[in-house]
């Protein structure tokens, strides 16, 4: 028969006492003994991956709680069970932990365990210091039968448990004989309390590690929503490729268009033009020979003069139009830097230049200049 695997460790009521442990291999505890070397002991480096691990709580540190609410659904019922155990306990609700047992009936009776918060956290950090984070964290007197009358007693982590009908508690506790008084006791022996405890490391009756102190498991990676990721981004860059390639056949259509209409607009004057680059060459070359248009003489001319009115030291010392239409001038100064200003207003006028500089006799600064309009 296959059931679980792992360890069930026994938190002694005492610190310096040692835990008692039980190593259970395919449901059926292989190994037992006692102290913190539960790993050597069973020939284990490390805790199995696949391992169970059930912490037993000391009865002295949880109260345990039974409430009847068959008029509620399951669900409403464990939570006003949960209310009833807090009004019931002693100390605030801040400082309390509160844990409920599954059930799925409403005539079931609801199970609550009450620890402190402190005291989870104490045997979490217990625990961590021995190398394991227990799956389940079960008090200790669920692993004795409950009796319908009387009380049931049997040892559990070296500690003589008893458990009655609505109550459970140490049979060292003070006040054990004025709960028990005259009423039935039957001992439980250690091979029923045995067979429980490997019952509840597959299935809990009742399970501490709930709401905060719950175990934090990795989530394992979803595979379906990493295809859907990539499948949503291999979709938008399609998506975004697809839109580059419309818009890049849009523009060339619109580039195709204008300059058909280029084309068309030079053949009205010249009726040889094959495209709109040799149109543009062949303009250029018509309007030089009409000496009309931007390359007119005049205008290159007017805006040279206007550009030096402010420029009193500088002169024209040679000036002709080549046959493309473009100025050409010989710009004389004293210094290079009287002459910047009339370029630069050439260009703030919207006329293309170039300007080249040498050293004239008498220390005059030559600079020639070409000026074409746009």
């Amino acid at each position: 028969m296959s059931g679980a695997d792992g360890f069930i460790i026994s938190i002694p009521e005492h610190e310096k006492a040692d835990p008692l442990w039980m190593r259970v291999v395919n449901g059926e505890m292989v190994q037992h003994g006692a102290g913190n070397d539960w790993l050597s002991a069973t020939g284990l480096s490390e805790m199995p991956a696949d391992a169970r691990v059930m912490l037993v709580a000391p009865v002295g540190r949880t109260t345990l709680h039974w409430a009847d609410f068959p008029d509620l659904p399951p669900r409403q019922g464990r939570a006003a069970a949960r209310l009833l155990a807090l009004d019931n306990s002693i100390g605030s609700p801040e400082t309390l932990h509160v844990a409920t047992a599954e059930s799925g009936d409403a005539e079931e009776r609801h199970n609550v365990a009450v620890v402190s918060r402190e005291q989870m956290a104490h045997w979490l950090l217990w625990a961590q210091h021995r190398g394991v984070d227990p799956d389940v964290i079960l008090p200790a007197a669920l692993l004795l039968p409950h009796p319908e009358e009387g009380f049931v007693r049997g040892i559990i982590g070296g500690e003589e448990v008893v458990r009655g009908p609505d109550s459970a508690f140490a049979a060292a506790d003070p006040l054990a004989p004025l709960i028990m008084e005259e009423a039935a006791v039957r001992d439980i022996t250690p091979e029923v309390i045995n067979r429980a405890a490997l019952a509840a490391l597959a299935a809990p009756a009742l399970n501490l590690r709930q709401g905060d102190f719950a175990k934090r498991g990795k989530r394992p990676l979803d595979w379906a929503l990493v295809r859907r990721l990539a499948a949503m981004i291999g979709f938008i860059a399609f998506c975004s490729l697809l839109i580059a390639v419309i818009m890049i056949m849009k523009y060339n259509l619109a580039a195709g268009a204008v300059d058909a209409e280029s084309q068309a607009l030079a053949k009205t004057v010249l009726p040889s033009v094959t495209d709109a680059t040799a149109a543009q060459t062949q303009l250029d070359a018509r309007l030089a020979e009409l000496g009309g248009g931007g390359l007119a003489f005049s205008g290159p001319a007017a805006g040279l003069y206007a550009a030096m009115r402010g420029a009193s030291n500088v002169s024209i010392a040679n000036m002709n139009q080549a046959a493309d239409g473009t100025l050409r001038v010989t710009l004389s100064a004293p210094r290079a830097e009287d002459i910047n200003p009339v370029l630069i207003a050439l260009q703030e006028s919207g006329f293309t230049i170039t300007a080249t500089s040498q050293q004239g006799q008498g220390g005059q600064v030559l600079a020639d200049v070409t000026v074409r309009a746009l």
